[in-house]
């Protein structure tokens, strides 16, 4: 018998429920899950769903992508699906638990919501305990994030603003936002210097 290990908790369908995720040792492929209402907390900077209640097994799969990765992670991870990498199209990434941040940041105007999924999130989901995490840009562009640098909530990796996903133009597709509104800890250059946007990959170490 495969023995499955519980990993991580994914929302399900249009966020409105998360999913407790068993993954079978032997393949790393998905062989149940239980599904649940979200609890919710709520604060002016950010929104979490999370949580188990009022459990029901389905059956999934963490399949390659359907469409072009927008996200490859490798390294030190657990749970793979293209190779030896996790790859993520972006309704892959959007089945993830989600984090949201209302909040300023110094490249752009106003305030802005910034949606997507807390590192710590991602790390859960693929067995990854990082002592650092190479995050590379679309032009090469990269930094090393340590574990000092994660938090239960931050940083996240957005795939949407104001709701919206964004180009390359724009910063997109995906870009490494904190929570910078939230205290001075987050106004500082290291931390603006971690904000990788048109990420690429992650490698775990």
């Amino acid at each position: 018998m495969a023995v499955t290990t519980p990993v991580a908790a994914f929302a399900g369908a249009a966020g409105n429920a998360a999913t407790a995720l068993q993954f079978s040792g032997e393949t790393g492929s998905i062989v149940q899950a239980q599904l649940a209402q979200p609890l919710m907390e709520n604060s002016k900077t950010h929104t979490r769903m999370g949580g188990l209640e009022h459990s029901q097994l389905i059956d999934v799969d963490f399949a390659p992508p359907a469409d072009d990765a927008i996200l490859t992670v490798s390294g030190a991870i657990s749970l793979t699906n293209v190779g030896d990498t996790a790859a993520f199209d972006l309704d892959a990434l959007m089945a993830l638990p989600k984090t949201e941040y209302t909040t300023t940041t110094i490249w752009t105007d106003g305030e802005i919501r910034f949606t997507g999924v807390a590192l710590s999130d991602l790390m859960e989901v693929l067995g990854g305990e990082p002592e650092s995490i190479i995050a590379k840009a679309l032009n090469d562009y990269s930094v090393t994030i340590t574990k000092d640098d994660i938090g239960p909530d931050y940083p996240i990796i957005a795939y949407h603003m104001d709701g919206e996903t964004f180009s390359r133009r724009e910063k997109g597709p995906l870009w490494i936002v904190f929570p910078y509104d939230r205290s001075e800890e987050f106004q500082q250059e290291l931390v603006y210097g971690l904000s990788v946007w048109q990420l690429e990959t992650l490698t775990v170490e």
